[in-house]
C-alpha cells in the first residue's frame, strides 16, 4: 500500500503553479517519493542506532538528508520528542497526527522568560600560516599528535603572549627537514667551497621548502648579526639569500621584513672584514644588486618599500657620522635604485656631501676616495670633480670620526 496518494501529488503540483497532471504522471511521482522517503528514514535509523538511542530524532534526519547532498530542513528541531497519535479519518482510515500537548493557561504566565538570543557574530582566526597550522583551539589536531601534548603547547603559547617569536606558528617539523636544515647551515658557515654550491644549488630550486622558510630567514638573520666582521660568511648568507629569492617555489615576500635588514647591513655596515685590505666592497656592490632585485619584483606589491629603503640610504649617505664605507654603500645602493632615484635623491645632494667632507675636514684612504667618487661620478655622468672628494694616504679601511 502506497504512503503518498497520487491527490497529494496533484495539489503540490497545483501549488507549483501545475495545474494539469496526468494520471500515470501522479502515480509514477508518487511512488518515486515514497521510496526515497523510506531511503532517507534508513539512513536516519542507523544514525539513530549508531547513537545508542530508542527514539528517532530530527537530527538523525537532518544527518540522512546530508549524506543524501540534500540540505536539511531548518525550524523543525524540538527539545521534547514528537507524540503521534492515531485518529480515524472521515473515509475510516487511520491517520497519524501530532497531539497537541495542553497547557495550563497559569503555567505559561509563571514561567521564566527565556533567555534572549545572542546577537550574530564572527571570530576570525588563521587557518595555516604560510603553509603552517597554528596550534589554536579552532583548527584540527595535526596528525601523530596526542591531546594532552597539543593542549600543553597550546596554552604554552598563550602563556607567551607578545614576548614568544612567532607564538602562532608552532610546527613539529620532519626529521628529514630539521636534518636538511642543519646540512645547510653548516654547509653555509663552515663547509667547502663545493658543499656550498650543492646547498645553495638546491635553495634556488628545491620546491618544498616552505615550511623551513621561517627558520632560514630568521638564521640569516642571526648570522648577519654575529658575523659582521667575517668577510666569508657574510658573502655565504648573502648568497643564501639570493637562492631563497630566486627559487619560484617559495612565497618569501612576508618574509622580506626580516631580510631587508641584513641586506642592507651587509651594504652600508660600518665593517664587514677584520682587516681593511679584504674586498669589503665586493660585498657592498652585491648587496647593492640584491637590493635592486628585490626593489624590481616587488615594488608592484609593496609601494612603500622603494620610499622606504631610499630614505635610509640617503641618511646613511648625508649623516656626518658614519664612516666612509657607510658612505660608499649608500651610495652604491641609491645608485643601484635607478636613475630617477639618481636624480632626484642623490644627484641634489652631492654639494651638500661635499661640503661636509670638506667642513670636517675628513680624511679617507686614496683606494676608499677613488670607490667614493667613481660612484659618484658614475651616478652624476662625470660631472663630479674630483675636489669634492678628499684622500689620504695610507690604503685601507676608512678612518672612523673621532678617533
Amino acid at each position: 500500500m502506497s504512503i503518498i496518494k497520487p491527490d497529494a501529488v496533484r495539489e503540490a503540483a497545483a501549488s507549483a503553479g501545475i495545474k494539469s497532471l496526468r494520471e500515470e504522471v501522479a502515480n509514477s511521482l508518487a511512488q518515486d517519493a515514497e521510496y526515497r522517503l523510506r531511503e532517507i528514514v534508513q539512513e536516519a535509523l542507523k544514525f539513530k542506532r549508531h547513537s545508542r538511542r530508542r527514539r528517532l530524532t530530527v537530527s538523525d534526519i537532518n544527518n540522512a538528508l546530508r549524506v543524501r547532498n540534500v540540505e536539511p530542513l531548518y525550524g523543525f528541531s524540538f527539545p521534547d520528542p514528537i507524540v503521534y497519535g492515531t485518529k480515524t479519518a472521515a473515509d475510516g482510515s487511520q491517520v497519524s497526527v501530532v497531539e497537541d500537548k495542553i497547557l495550563e493557561f497559569d503555567e505559561v504566565l509563571s514561567a521564566p522568560l527565556p533567555k534572549a538570543p545572542l546577537e550574530i557574530s564572527f571570530r576570525a582566526h588563521w587557518l595555516a600560516i604560510e603553509g603552517v597550522q597554528p596550534l589554536i583551539p579552532e583548527n584540527p589536531l595535526p596528525e601523530g599528535m596526542d591531546v594532552v601534548t597539543t593542549g600543553k603547547k597550546r596554552k604554552a603559547g598563550e602563556g607567551e603572549g607578545e614576548g614568544g617569536d612567532d607564538a602562532m606558528v608552532q610546527e613539529a617539523l620532519s626529521q628529514e627537514l630539521q636534518l636538511y636544515f642543519e646540512k645547510v647551515t653548516s654547509a653555509v658557515l663552515q663547509g667547502s667551497p663545493h658543499l656550498l654550491s650543492a646547498a645553495l644549488q638546491s635553495l634556488r630550486k628545491d620546491p618544498g621548502l616552505q615550511a623551513l622558510l621561517p627558520y632560514l630567514t630568521q638564521f640569516i638573520t642571526d648570522e648577519v648579526t654575529r658575523s659582521l666582521k667575517d668577510l666569508h660568511v657574510l658573502n655565504a648568507l648573502l648568497s643564501m639569500t639570493s637562492a631563497l629569492l630566486s627559487n619560484p617555489h617559495l612565497h618569501v615576500e612576508p618574509r622580506l621584513h626580516q631580510l631587508m635588514p641584513a641586506i642592507i647591513t651587509c651594504m652600508v655596515g660600518r665593517k664587514l672584514c677584520k682587516s681593511s685590505f679584504e674586498p669589503h666592497w665586493a660585498l657592498r656592490d652585491r648587496a647593492a644588486q640584491l637590493l635592486t632585485f628585490i626593489v624590481r619584483r616587488y615594488s608592484s606589491s609593496y609601494v612603500t618599500l622603494q620610499p622606504r629603503i631610499t630614505s635610509t640610504l640617503l641618511y646613511a649617505f648625508l649623516d656626518p657620522e658614519r664612516p666612509l664605507t657607510t658612505h660608499y654603500g649608500a651610495i652604491v645602493g641609491l645608485n643601484a635604485l635607478g636613475p630617477q632615484t639618481v636624480s632626484k635623491m642623490l644627484l641634489p645632494n652631492v654639494s651638500a656631501y661635499a661640503g661636509l667632507m670638506d667642513l670636517d675636514g675628513v680624511t679617507v684612504s686614496d683606494a676608499g676616495g677613488k670607490r667614493i667618487f667613481g660612484q659618484l661620478a658614475k651616478a652624476s655622468g662625470g660631472a663630479v670633480s674630483d675636489k669634492e672628494v678628499l684622500t689620504e694616504e695610507d690604503e685601507g679601511c676608512v678612518v672612523d670620526r673621532g678617533a
